[in-house]
């Protein structure tokens, strides 16, 4: 399955690379950077949470329904208000949101939130001045390191380290030097050039075979 890479630029301005973490069946909280230092959106810079919940405070009529529900405390440690609905959150050791959703809606809280990381394509370096490098490798890693991205073809290349195997969206024969090269395309825009003569295979992927 592909996913859309994500970015986003902090106040220092440095841009990272994020995926959703809401990749069914996970139910996880908002979008993680591929260095792990980040997950956005940040409570208290981008929304707010109301800790203490009253009935008072509950203005939306299908959150209001569901407080008769035994299930539903509003005195309880995981539930908060935001915007008149009532919140249930699931935080870590460091108090940091793993998960939240309203009450009267199915969908993760993050999507609720008016604060969405841009989705992009092709060299992240091309559009943001200073992009984090932990993020872009490993990034750049999961779009020709697994089939996961979609890619239909499987490149097997002889490296100085042995053996590689690329996945790549579309390849092209390009001439543009003393030796004839194939340029690999990734599902979303990445772009490398391979020695045709260091090429061992180039087969489909299994889930792109289709007998008939």
């Amino acid at each position: 399955m592909y996913q859309t890479p994500h970015q986003w630029t902090t106040t220092e301005g440095l841009t990272h690379v994020f995926y959703d973490n809401n990749q069914p069946p996970s139910e996880r909280f908002g979008w993680t950077s591929l260095c792990d230092e980040w997950r956005i959106p940040l409570e208290g810079e981008h929304f707010e949470l109301q800790e203490d919940v009253t009935e008072g405070s509950i203005t939306c009529e299908h959150c209001r329904d569901r407080l008769d529900k035994p299930f539903v405390e509003l005195d309880d440690e995981g539930i908060a208000g935001m915007r008149g609905c009532v919140v249930r959150v699931h935080r870590d050791g460091d108090g940091a949101i793993i998960g939240a959703r309203r009450l009267c809606r199915g969908r993760p809280l993050h999507y609720e939130i008016a604060f969405d990381p841009r989705s992009f394509s092709g060299d992240l370096h091309d559009q943001a001045d200073d992009v984090c490098e932990e993020c872009w490798q490993n990034y750049v890693d999961h779009q020709w390191g697994g089939d996961v991205e979609g890619g239909e073809l499987q490149i097997e290349y002889w490296t100085d380290e042995g053996k590689k195997t690329y996945y790549a969206a579309s390849a092209e024969a390009v001439n543009t030097g003393p030796e004839a090269k194939l340029r690999l395309t990734s599902e979303n825009g990445l772009e490398q050039e391979l020695t045709q003569g260091k090429i061992e295979s180039i087969t489909l992927t299994p889930a792109q075979i289709v007998d008939y």
